[in-house]
């Protein structure tokens, strides 16, 4: 039988004091997203890897290169990428969006440039690339919080 007495040694800290057991409970909110980060990364490098199957112009020397470019790709999209839609945001409104293609296909370019071991042919490579890398982190980031955790759409009748 349980009785309030049996209880007593468990203690509640006080509004605004911590306590180093609510991290045996729960993952930090740095760590969730470093793991969402982080899987975010490999989608990106799964979508880099699909494109050079498709393209002959897209090389990487190694799958350790192929990670590494998913990583700073990542990068590169959260620093460069807001900088340069501002910059180039009347040509992006003159063509209805349009040009945003153009700026992934930099970026990608950028990545390719910073990175020794991953080289690409053209322009229009780094464009289709893009669009594959586009469309592959599209899919599999519908499914993944921003937690990192996969989340399970069910729908009820």
């Amino acid at each position: 039988m349980l009785s309030l007495d049996s209880i007593s040694d468990v203690s509640c800290p006080a509004a605004g004091q911590a306590t180093d057991d609510t991290s045996l409970l729960a993952p930090r909110y740095e760590d969730l997203n470093m793991t969402g980060f982080f899987l975010r990364a490999a989608i990106v490098a799964l979508g880099l890897w699909l494109a050079t199957q498709i393209f002959g112009g897209l090389n990487f020397d190694s799958p350790f290169t192929l990670l590494a470019a998913a990583v700073l790709l990542g990068i590169v999209n959260a620093i460069v990428r807001p900088i340069a839609v501002i910059l180039t945001l009347p040509l992006t409104l003159l063509s209805l969006g349009l040009f945003l293609l153009v700026i992934n296909a930099g970026m990608l370019g950028l990545v390719a440039l910073l990175l020794s071991g991953f080289t690409i042919s053209s322009f229009w490579t780094a464009l289709g690339a893009s669009l594959i890398v586009s469309i592959t982190s599209w899919l599999a980031s519908g499914m993944i919080a921003n937690s990192g955790r996969v989340e399970v759409i069910t729908m009820k009748k």
